[in-house]
């Protein structure tokens, strides 16, 4: 066996964040009792390319779960834990899983706390924030104990007395209230036996959902409210082109105003809001379009993404824009 130092041993079975091809090699090399020199290299640089994401992932993840670069390293680490899931060479039967059950076990590990459940919680809080002009880590309280089962007005009125809250609970619209807006179980005729077949945890997260979707709308009134020209992509349907046009001054203003703080850019220029549902796409050339007087038009977008993360638009406000100032 080839000279190896007592650090690159050490550090060769400390197994972090590898794909599984590259887990697979370095289980190899391991193992070979022979090793040139090439392959030493080789499995060094394995040892330091697993610390190396490692780092990458929890240095971009430490201030913001919702950065770009953090939810851009998370994505790594999932493809990561996917290649687990292949088949070794032709067999049908051993996966890497199995055979580099240590490694998987590592790249979950990684993944603690930033799973998609975890994203969309954050999402929640940071709206939570936004909206009830709050700190975001009272919003995550608060949305932690929502999600526990508990009313917002208990939530905001009871628990974080001592939290300085201004007057959020003033705030609180009764249609996000449970104690308001669910039925009492027994009192009201049809309701008992729809709820005693929900487990607690449906329920919560039923009332979770239904505080993202009435945080949202409260979100994109704030925003028309100050900004009435984007009503149609805050709330309408299809597309619609707005009469006249707009500087390109004013439509950057629009756009940090639609798509907010922590936005996410895209590779087109345009940015996306941090929970996923209003899109900016910067102003772009249209020649074939009849709607496009000025020939250049910048647009604004509400909607969702897919379980393949692709935008879909529900909303398409197309906006003119000119070159003046």
């Amino acid at each position: 066996m080839s000279n190896l130092s007592s650090d690159t041993a050490k550090s060769a079975v400390e197994n972090n964040y590898l794909f599984a091809n590259e887990a697979k090699e370095k289980f190899d090399l391991l193992h070979k009792e022979n090793r040139t020199e090439a392959e030493e290299n080789r499995l060094q640089e394995l040892n330091e390319l697993d610390k190396q994401r490692d780092q990458a992932l929890l240095s971009a993840c430490s201030g913001n779960l919702l950065s770009s670069g953090c939810l851009s390293s998370i994505s790594d680490a999932n493809r990561a834990m996917a290649s687990y899931n292949q088949n070794i060479g032709n067999s049908y039967i051993h996966t890497f899983k199995g055979l580099l059950g240590n490694d998987y076990k590592n790249v979950e590990a990684v993944l603690t706390g930033k799973t998609q459940d975890h994203i969309e919680f954050e999402k929640t809080a940071r709206i939570i924030a936004q909206n009830w002009d709050i700190d975001v880590e009272t919003a995550r309280d608060i949305a932690t104990y929502i999600n526990r089962g508990h009313s917002v007005a208990a939530a905001v009125g009871g628990i974080y007395s001592g939290k300085t809250l201004g007057n959020f609970a003033t705030k609180v619209p009764d249609e996000i209230d449970a104690n308001k807006k669910l039925p009492v179980v027994g009192e009201t005729n049809g309701y008992e036996n729809q709820v005693s077949t929900l487990s607690l945890d449906a329920r919560n997260i039923a009332l979770y959902s239904k505080l993202k979707e009435q945080l949202t709308h409260e979100n994109l009134s704030n925003i028309v409210k100050n900004n009435s020209i984007l009503e149609h992509a805050a709330f309408g349907k299809g597309n619609l082109t707005q009469s006249g046009a707009l500087s390109t001054d004013k439509i950057e203003r629009l756009a940090k105003e639609w798509v907010g703080d922590n936005a996410i850019k895209n590779s087109d220029g345009g940015f996306i809001s941090a929970d996923g549902t209003r899109r900016y796409r910067p102003p772009h050339i249209k020649h074939n379009s009849p709607y496009a007087t000025t020939g250049i038009q910048a647009n604004f977008e509400r909607g969702y993404k897919n379980s393949n993360g692709i935008f879909i638009p529900e909303s398409n406000l197309h906006i003119n824009v000119k070159d003046d100032k």
